[in-house]
């Protein structure tokens, strides 16, 4: 770039689905771009349409010049359609992508982008495109991971129509490149059938992993001292996401030797600058080759290339900051200072050590902390530091390994023996981890030489499979086949990392690798002597658990020299020299622990990923469906075990076909119980086809499955639910599995079995259409028409999923999307805790259905994700009043409509009750979700702070609904129970919000033989809540005008006659020159309570605690009946929480006072470990008092 030319960025973000931080990735890749004097032009929120990207896109290359230096940066969902003779077409999805029509295609394809970035790299060529999303929806187990892909491939039949149009315009084709834009560096999120995620940082903000990742990597670029290339940029991205996500890998494309935002091209070699600064080596940018300490370099001078050359001394890392690293100079000869130029190669590199986590810290465990410590490849955990590995007892006070999934092995004896063998463990879970994320470095990089096929083998028949997010099944024969597409001669070394963390290599016949000259190719799985193809089966470790599917990994490394990789698999054994100068040498070497010596080889890393279900796998499809809308495996599998249930109907719209056309609908789903259920329905159309023909109602768990069949017949012949019936379905194994593999193979059996017996009996019978739609899409209710049509040759149709409990499409069931709100289990620290008790909506009765008071509580301080917006904790109390002897209500739904803009609920409680559960107890995450605690305890020292939320106990059926949207609601089915039920939500509003009006609402069915002459149901009615607002700064006390100190008295008004003792002590106090402060009005007023009392707490000197059985009741959780005490409930929660959260200063602010006639007992058990000193009245006199009255004159510090 000349230096008269402009940085220019055009940053566009979509935010669809159930992406949230599209635009905290726009915010975070705007101001990286800033930082480097980039000028960017933003398209996101309402913007980000079709016709507005495109026009924004236009735009920004009409405005670009020859010198100019161009980004463009994309965060959103991508999607692809498979075409019908194979392949695919890929596009990127706008916010008004749910407004496509059949001639109307909304997304932008891939075709369309290249053709875009042509035309700007013919005004520049210094261009970077950054594309942070991916087209292959593969399921994330982590359930706070958000792929950024729609979760099915699209019907061809939506996009077709576009793409033809897209042929016949020459202005377009006579632009496009289908090989890649040479000028033009594009770093995208993931390789094509990965999948790209957001996730939550360590900020607590949900952000794109590689928006996190590089913009991260761009600050320390350009904070450092060196030039660098995006060729080492990515590789430290590349690194980062790995280390999180291994199926997760980004690449760069095009020219990613060039200099950041430059079109010269640099040598890559992985080189730092070295200075010698007060006697110490200093190694500038070290943070972007990712340096540790324990990493060896060689310091050359400037003009040596090659470290083998002429050596000034060696450097052993010891320390490393944001800008550098730091060592000690070991030469042969005394060196003062090193010559202008001088550089540091990379010769031995320490792998990072894995953070382990021990459940319950303490004697016990102590021996096996000091292994862990002294062992090359871990470490103990910080605090709060999220750890790949846990150790915990099982049953039998034993030692065992947990990972994500669950244990590694069965349990370990307890002493030295077992400390050593869970240390073995461990290792070979951090060695595992690291291969995972073996990447190579930059200037060692070999281009891909080779093509990589993985898939089953089915009788012999090669099925080719994604090489990521692949589900398989053990016992299921597997296949890799590796060809050399390059000139030049390759080695290549499979290495299989297992479900249990072992590692063993595939091609021990050839332990440096398989030889592959040009155009030659390796079959893993084929037999070489006959041609045949059995492949290889996969097996199960036999201590592993059965309970759940587990990752497995083979890696393929490509070399341009023979390397022996055998050190992995043959633990603590020296095997022949490796290539040890080499990155891939150096990790290999560090992985086994041996040093690292050699020459280096260029190599390439490629990792085939997919999930080993410890069951046999499902029949296959015996048929071809026209249209198949079904998501991923991955989505099945890594859904809720606890799955999600709705009342819906489905149905068939706008029905159009031929005269005799038949029709065969077959809908299968889940139950409560386990087990899957399934209805079927048969229509014949005559020439006016049908407006609207229901195909199933009821309620359905977990998921929902529909297959259509179209053939000719007429009326008379044997319908589908006949055929079905008639027919056996086959079993599943005898064998446990997981609950959403159950359901994939009774649907595949009956679907198998539903086509066999169509065949037999319909003439020219076809599969029409097929698809699954699972709880967290809402089994499909409210999607956009453009995903609902279906247009063939012989029938068109929408087909609609609603919800029979509701009007309103746009609600979201309360537990459908739980699996993606909830991020990790540190909770928000809710040490601000504002209360407000609020007496609406306690005159409301719906028939049976009265509602009671709520309580407010204000989140404050809110997670950065949320900033610009208020957060409430409500509880919602109602009950349901049946007299006795008469029966209850089959059912009972109550609910909540928030009457503002932009009021959203954000997560409710209880979500879906289908057997009974016990009282239980949740916390917030930082995203404002609910989680419950498993071991019944509070993160915090003290639960003072009520971080954590007491949900009673839930009788069945209750399932909520209303997630996302302004109304909430929960219905209770198949018997309700009467009495008291309470629930929980978070609202989320705009922050100026004082008020908020809520129409109530209520329903309810009354069986035939009820006797309580009630209607079904009630008019709703409308009350207001006032909102807290938000706490005053805490800051010290403000002194009354004329010097005295300000005093807050905090009392329970439990009697008159305790109240009136409380006035002659303000009385006395006021006597003798104190500013008092003493609320004397209690509930009835209906003030502003809440916030009166928190402004005196946290405006005055001190606050006087008056002991009495009520405060110390409350204090001590001894009063069961909740609606009585509130204000001073509140009043003690406020000051507990402040004590929580500064106990220095304000253990000499609160001042425990027994008055006359009282005893210390009565002073709260939880004030007396954190409060130094007492202070007891023995008459309302200045005498009496005359030890408190000499602190109260005393003002504190702070």
């Amino acid at each position: 770039m000349s230096p008269t030319g402009s940085r220019r960025a055009l940053v566009i973000g979509a935010r669809t689905g159930r992406l949230a931080g599209v635009g905290q990735d726009v915010a975070a890749m705007a101001g990286a771009l800033g930082d480097w004097g980039f000028t960017s032009t933003t398209c996101e929120g309402s913007d980000a349409t079709r016709a507005g990207i495109l026009a924004a896109y236009s735009r920004f290359i009409a405005e670009t010049r020859e010198e100019d230096a161009a980004v463009v940066y994309y965060s959103g969902h991508g999607g692809r359609s498979v075409a019908p003779a194979g392949g695919s077409v890929q596009f990127i999805v706008p916010v008004d992508y749910d407004e496509s029509a059949e001639d109307d295609f909304r997304g932008i394809t891939s075709i369309e982008l290249t053709i875009l970035l042509t035309q700007l790299t013919a005004k520049t060529k210094n261009v970077t495109v950054v594309l942070d999303s991916c087209h292959a929806a593969h399921m994330s187990r982590d359930p706070g991971k958000v792929v950024k892909a729609r979760p099915a491939p699209v019907p061809y039949q939506h996009i077709a129509a576009h793409l033809d149009r897209l042929r016949r315009d020459d202005r377009w084709l006579a632009r496009w490149t289908p090989t890649g834009n040479p000028d033009a560096v594009r770093i995208v999120a993931c390789a094509p059938e990965q999948s790209a995620y957001e996730y939550v940082n360590t900020d607590g903000i949900r952000t794109g992993l590689l928006t996190d990742a590089l913009s991260q990597t761009l600050a320390e670029a350009k904070d450092s001292e060196v030039t660098v290339s995006w060729a080492t940029v990515v590789d430290r991205v590349r690194r980062r996401v790995l280390a999180l996500l291994p199926a997760q890998r980004p690449e760069a494309e095009g020219p990613a030797r060039r200099l950041l935002f430059d079109v010269t091209e640099a040598d890559p070699v992985a080189t730092l600058p070295a200075a010698m600064v007060a006697g110490r080596v200093r190694l500038s940018g070290a943070a972007l080759l990712g340096v540790v300490p324990g990493d060896e370099f060689v310091v050359v001078p400037g003009e040596s290339a090659d470290p083998d050359g002429r050596v000034i001394g060696e450097v052993g890392v010891d320390r490393v900051d944001l800008a550098a690293a730091w060592g000690e100079l070991r030469a042969p000869q005394l060196v003062t200072e090193l010559p202008i130029g001088a550089r540091a190669h990379l010769v031995r590199a320490v792998t990072p050590l894995m953070p382990v986590r021990l459940r319950s810290p303490g004697p016990r465990l102590a021996p096996l902390a000091r292994a862990i410590e002294l062992a090359p490849l871990i470490r103990l955990g910080e605090p709060g530091e999220e750890c790949p590995a846990e150790v915990g007892s099982d049953d039998r006070s034993g030692l065992v390994v947990y990972d994500e999934f669950g244990p590694l092995h069965r349990s370990r004896p307890d002493g030295s023996d077992g400390v050593r063998r869970v240390v073995r463990d461990l290792t070979r879970v951090a060695r595992a981890r690291a291969l995972r994320c073996l990447s190579e470095v930059p200037g060692e990089e070999l281009p891909l030489p080779v093509s990589i096929e993985f898939g089953r083998v089915d009788a012999g028949r090669a099925v080719p499979l994604s090489t990521s997010g692949s589900v398989l099944h053990v016992d299921q024969p597997v296949y890799v086949r590796v060809r050399n597409e390059s000139p030049d001669t390759v080695y290549v070394s499979l290495l299989d990392i297992g479900v249990a963390a072992g590692i063993s290599f595939l091609n021990p016949s050839s332990p440096s690798g398989v030889r592959l000259l040009r155009g030659g190719q390796y079959t893993f799985g084929g037999n070489d002597l006959t041609g045949a193809l059995p492949g290889v089966a996969l097996g199960w470790p036999t201590d592993l658990d059965r309970g759940v599917p587990r990752p497995e990994t083979i890696v393929v490394l490509v070399t341009s020299e023979p390397v022996d990789s055998r050190v992995l698999e043959q633990e603590g054994v020296r095997a022949a020299p490796l290539l040890a100068g080499s990155a891939l040498g150096r990790s290999l070497r560090s992985l086994s622990g041996l040093r690292s010596q050699g020459r280096a080889a260029d190599f390439a890393v490629r990792t085939i990923d997919f999930d080993l279900v410890p069951a046999p796998a499902p029949p296959l499809d015996v048929t071809r469906f026209e249209v198949d809308e079904r998501p991923e495996a991955s989505t099945w599998l890594w859904r809720p075990e606890t799955a999600a249930s709705a009342d819906v109907v489905v149905s068939l719209r706008d029905v159009s076909a031929e005269p005799g056309v038949r029709l065969d609908v077959l809908v299968v789903t889940g139950s409560p119980g386990g087990e899957p259920i399934f209805s079927a329905r048969t229509e014949y159309l005559g020439a006016s086809g049908l407006d609207e023909l229901p195909v199933y109602r009821g309620q359905v768990t977990g998921y929902l499955a529909i297959a259509i069949w179209v053939s000719h017949g007429k009326p008379g012949d044997r319908s589908l639910q006949e055929l079905v019936r008639e027919r056996p379905v086959a079993d599943g194994p005898d064998v446990v599995e997981p609950a959403a593999l159950s359901g994939v193979r009774f649907t595949t059996n009956i679907v198998n079995t539903a086509d066999a017996a169509l065949r037999a009996v319909s003439a020219g019978c076809a599969g029409l259409y097929r698809t699954t739609l699972l709880s967290h899409e809402r089994f499909g209710v409210g999607r956009p028409e453009n995903r609902t049509a279906l247009r063939t040759g012989q029938v068109s149709f929408r087909c609609l999923v609603e919800e029979t409990a509701s009007a309103c499409p746009e609600e979201d069931h309360v537990g459908s999307s739980s699996d993606d709100r909830v991020v990790g289990t540190v909770p928000l620290l809710l040490d601000v805790f504002v209360r407000s008790v609020e007496l609406a909506p306690n005159d409301i009765e719906i028939g049976l259905i009265r509602f009671s008071g709520w309580q407010l509580h204000r989140i404050d301080p809110l997670p950065a994700g949320f900033a610009g917006h208020a957060a409430y904790l409500v509880r919602v109390n109602y009950e349901f009043d049946v007299p006795a002897g008469e029966t209850p209500p089959a059912w009972a739904e109550v609910q909540f409509t928030f009457d503002a803009a932009e009021v959203v609920v954000l997560d409710a409680i209880p979500r879906v009750v289908t057997v009974a559960e016990p009282a239980r107890t949740y916390e917030l995450t930082g995203q404002l979700n609910f989680v419950r605690r498993t071991d019944g305890r509070s993160h915090w020292a003290a639960d003072a702070s009520e971080a954590n939320v007491a949900l009673p106990a839930v009788r069945p059926e209750v399932t909520g609904f209303g997630l996302g949207s302004a109304r909430v609601r929960w219905r209770h089915s198949g018997g309700v129970h009467a009495g008291t039920h309470t629930a929980w939500l978070v609202l989320l509003t705009p922050p100026d919000r004082t008020e908020l009006p809520v129409l109530a609402g209520g329903a309810y069915h009354l069986t035939a033989e009820g006797g309580l002459g009630l209607g079904a149901s009630g008019e709703p009615d409308a009350f207001t809540v006032r909102l807290p607002e938000a706490p005053e700064a805490d800051v010290p006390a403000t002194p009354a005008d004329d010097g005295r100190p300000r005093v807050f008295v905090s009392y329970a008004q439990e009697s008159p006659a305790h109240k009136k003792a409380v006035v002659e002590l303000c009385r006395l106090l006021s006597g003798a020159g104190v500013d008092v402060r003493v609320d004397q009005d209690g509930l009835e007023q209906r003030r502003n309570w809440d916030e009166w009392t928190t402004t005196q707490i946290l405006r005055t000197d001190y606050v006087i605690v008056v002991a009495s059985p009520v405060y110390r009741a409350v204090g001590d959780r001894e009063l069961t009946d909740e609606t009585r005490h509130r204000g001073i409930r509140s009043e003690y929660s406020r000051l507990a929480d402040l004590l929580h959260r500064d106990r220095d200063r304000w253990t000499q602010k609160v001042l425990p006072v027994v008055l006359p006639g009282r005893s210390p007992d009565e002073i709260p058990l939880s004030f007396l470990p954190a409060i130094g000193d007492y202070y007891v009245l023995s008459a309302f006199t200045r005498d009496a008092a005359a030890d408190l009255l000499k602190v109260l004159f005393t003002v504190p510090a702070g």
